[in-house]
């Protein structure tokens, strides 16, 4: 199977890079000051979707279908994380 059909021109995918890089930053930063258990919870639920966007990005670059695996993979055990966060705050403040 070719990856010939991805033919973006560089510049598209340094701005979708420097995008991600200014989000990542400012979530960064959301953690760092935020003002409570669940923006931070938020916050680190945010930087991990975008490692996720790094990780397809990385996979359009080098014209490589293999990254993709592991991006399914990741959605999941972060989908998981997220649900495990949920329960955790949903007893903490419930009971």
């Amino acid at each position: 199977m070719s990856s010939a059909y991805i033919d973006l021109p560089s510049w598209v995918l340094i701005s979708c890079l420097a995008m991600l890089v200014i989000a990542f930053l400012l979530t960064l930063i959301r953690i760092i000051i935020g003002p409570g258990l669940v923006d931070r919870i938020a916050a680190l639920d945010l930087m991990a979707m975008l490692v996720l966007g790094f990780t397809a990005l990385f996979a359009v670059y080098s014209d490589s279908l293999h990254y993709l695996d592991i991006l399914a993979i990741s959605v999941l055990v972060l989908f998981i994380g997220t649900v495990g966060y949920a329960m955790y705050l949903n007893r903490r403040y419930h009971d």
